[in-house]
């Protein structure tokens, strides 16, 4: 069913108000253009840097995650021995072949004071490893285990690691990878 339109007298003279144009969102000026284009490329790079330094902190993040789902074993005296083993040897610290309170100390040179290691019972830890006769209570586990999560969490990233993470560093692997030497194919 259609309506009629309106006879009314009053109504008759009445015409359609059309609608506006549609406005854009792109700015009109090349200023404007300019700005938005600046914006998006700092947010761009800003992405890109928090994404090398995410890359960069992963070791560190997978030790942790090992140490933490790790954290009421019976090996956990074994497990931190082994991801600080393996950490160390990442980041290729000269001293990694090193074993007991030598090592200990090595370790203890790359932390602040807060996060070192008690060198006593970090030697004690190290002989259970070796030897059944000495054993940990609970409370000195629980201790190395601390003191082995705060190692992995405030040591320093070494100079090499923030140099293969720089923005410059990835982009260029990036390229090779590609095949692209120099901006040529």
């Amino acid at each position: 069913m259609t309506q009629p339109a309106p006879s009314s007298y009053i109504l008759r003279n009445m015409l359609e108000v059309p609608n506006p144009d549609s406005v854009s969102w792109l700015p009109q000026t090349i200023g404007w253009q300019l700005i938005g284009l600046l914006i998006v490329l700092l947010i761009g790079v800003k992405l890109f840097r928090g994404y090398c330094r995410h890359s960069m902190l992963r070791y560190r993040r997978e030790a942790l995650a090992i140490l933490q789902s790790n954290k009421t074993s019976p090996q956990r005296d074994q497990m931190c021995y082994d991801v600080l083993k393996s950490v160390t040897q990442y980041l290729k610290i000269s001293q990694s072949q090193q074993y007991g309170t030598a090592w200990i100390e090595q370790l203890n040179r790359y932390v602040s004071p807060d996060a070192q290691f008690n060198v006593e019972l970090g030697g004690k830890w190290l002989r259970t490893l070796l030897s059944s006769k000495v054993t940990l209570d609970a409370s000195e586990s629980e201790h190395i285990y601390q003191q082995v999560h705060r190692w992995i969490e405030h040591h320093p990233v070494p100079n090499w690691l923030k140099q293969y993470w720089q923005a410059k560093q990835v982009i260029a692997r990036s390229l090779s990878r590609m095949g692209i030497q120099g901006g040529q194919r």
